[in-house]
């Protein structure tokens, strides 16, 4: 399978470039067109040569360029033309952003889709852009077929790279479990949503509807952290029933999450996935808030001693992030987190040089996280390279990830990130030293929270409910720990708002 990255420079190094999609033969994919701008413009117009067996289904302006820019495309020969511009000669913002999107079909086995023609207008109605071409890859496979089961949720592992960035129109996404919390009555499991799953990363699917599915292979753009699901791909997985996990399994015909017994489940089958989380989440609470100090970058990277509960820090823009992702592109992904128990290394994202008081409150919940930390009492030596990992640190001054030049002495409650070197040396440009990456930037993941009531054998009748926490910023969403959807809080108590921990007082 040929793969490509390239753009266009042109004058005064604005670039249009196409990125690389994968696509099931048959399916849609979606090609993500992107400009990257350091002088402003208020127009653009350029052509997509479309190879033969590809066609446009849609194509939709993102962001700001949604909104007040007027939008044409038509057929000129066998090209298809972009034009934007504004009636106000309003100039857009500088910076790279996603201008469109377009859903593509595919039938030829492989397919290159190159850019032609390209002006770019500035405020005075100057023509900046010129004739250079980009070029980007339809990666046309025959995909992988799954089978979503009546329960709408599949748990998976699968010997190939797979990419669900296409399936989301059809209402099917893929999930890494990042996180699992006990509560007094009931377990949580906190889903963080991937598109790219390099090979053999059990996965659940979940899917608006049940049916069959075809899944493009991927490009094994990202790497995780080993999550809390288990299985193997090519053979028969026969559990360990210790006394230090516990594990959970999902119903086919509901999609209920139950526990697993060593009588009724010994093994499970290769390319199927199941839950594997510890038995026991000691806690540790701190009779006083605890303090952190945020750099000029509005960034910290720490651990703590306590069990440590963020709600009411979100009042003054402090949140806390645990990180479950890294990619090709240089971006980290963080999942957002509100209680983060002690010595689990998170990264606090807040105002430049902010003080930040956080309530210690009891907590039994485990992540899974590339960080990793200095937990001990002395100061300790990082190397730029430990074990078979490269590491990052994040500079308090820029509040920027980079890599170490040299060894560094971190004192205690600070914390890293660790990156496979086989995935570090695949970066397409070479990392910075400490702190000097300007073009590692930082993703908010998309979560879901999945609750189980009861923990006997895997069955139906041991589930009474699963809830998806709403992500979106504006969309008030509320949900009791019961997992059930209110439309407001009629009193006192812990709830659910948008994905968040919210206390009623």
């Amino acid at each position: 399978m040929l793969v490509a990255s390239v753009c266009c420079t042109m004058a005064y190094a604005q670039t249009i470039s196409v990125k690389d999609v994968n696509v099931a033969k048959g399916g849609t994919g979606q090609v993500e067109v992107s400009i990257a701008n350091p002088t402003n413009y208020t127009a653009f117009q350029f052509d997509l040569k479309l190879p033969t067996g590809v066609s446009v289904k849609e194509a939709k302006l993102k962001g700001e360029y949604g909104t007040s820019r007027h939008f044409l495309n038509g057929k000129v020969g066998d090209k298809v033309r972009f034009l934007s511009y504004d009636d106000a000669n309003a100039k857009l913002a500088e910076g790279e952003k996603v201008l469109l999107t377009l859903e593509a079909t595919a039938e030829a086995e492989t397919a290159a889709m190159t850019s032609d023609g390209i002006v770019i207008v500035d405020p005075e109605g100057t023509s900046v852009g010129g004739e250079e071409t980009a070029s980007a890859n339809i990666n046309v496979s025959e995909g992988v077929k799954i089978e979503v089961p009546a329960g709408k949720k599949l748990m998976m592992v699968s010997d190939k790279a797979l990419d669900f960035t296409s399936l989301e129109s059809q209402g099917v996404k893929a999930f890494i479990c990042t996180g699992y919390e006990v509560l007094p009555d009931k377990n949580r499991f906190w889903m963080t949503r991937i598109n790219d799953v390099p090979a053999n990363t059990p996965i659940m699917v979940k899917a608006d509807a049940e049916g069959n599915y075809t899944v493009p292979e991927g490009l094994s753009n990202y790497c995780y952290p080993k999550s809390f699901l288990s299985g193997d791909a090519s053979n028969t997985v026969t559990i360990d029933y210790s006394a230090d996990y516990k594990y959970f399994g999902v119903s086919k015909s509901t999609g209920s999450i139950g526990g697993m017994s060593e009588a009724k489940q010994p093994t499970v089958e290769a390319g199927k996935a199941y839950f594997q989380v510890p038995a026991t989440i000691v806690s540790n609470v701190a009779s006083e808030k605890q303090k952190f100090t945020l750099g000029a970058g509005g960034r910290l990277a720490t651990v703590s001693d306590y069990d440590l509960d963020f709600t009411e820090m979100e009042a003054t823009g402090a949140k806390a992030y645990t990180v479950t992702g890294f990619d090709t592109n240089r971006k980290v992904w963080m999942t957002q987190v509100s209680n983060v128990n002690a010595g689990t290394p998170f990264v606090i994202r807040g105002n430049a040089n902010q003080e930040c008081e956080v309530t210690s409150v009891a907590g039994k919940a485990a992540y899974v996280n590339l960080l990793d930390a200095n937990t001990g009492a002395d100061a300790v030596t990082v190397s730029p390279t430990i074990g078979e990992s490269t590491v990052y640190v994040l500079s308090l001054g820029k509040g920027s990830w980079g890599t170490l030049a040299k060894d560094w002495s971190a004192p205690k409650g600070k914390a890293w990130m660790l990156i496979p070197t086989s995935f570090h040396n695949s970066l397409p440009t070479p990392a910075a030293t400490r702190g000097g990456n300007r073009e590692i930037t930082e993703q908010v993941a998309e979560v879901i929270c999945l609750e189980v009531s009861g923990i006997g054998d895997l069955d139906d009748s041991d589930v009474t409910g699963i809830s998806r926490i709403a992500v979106e910023d504006g969309n008030d969403t509320w949900y009791n720990l019961s997992g059930q959807r209110i439309s407001t809080p009629t009193k006192k108590g812990l709830y659910i708002k948008n994905g968040k921990k919210v206390i009623v007082k």
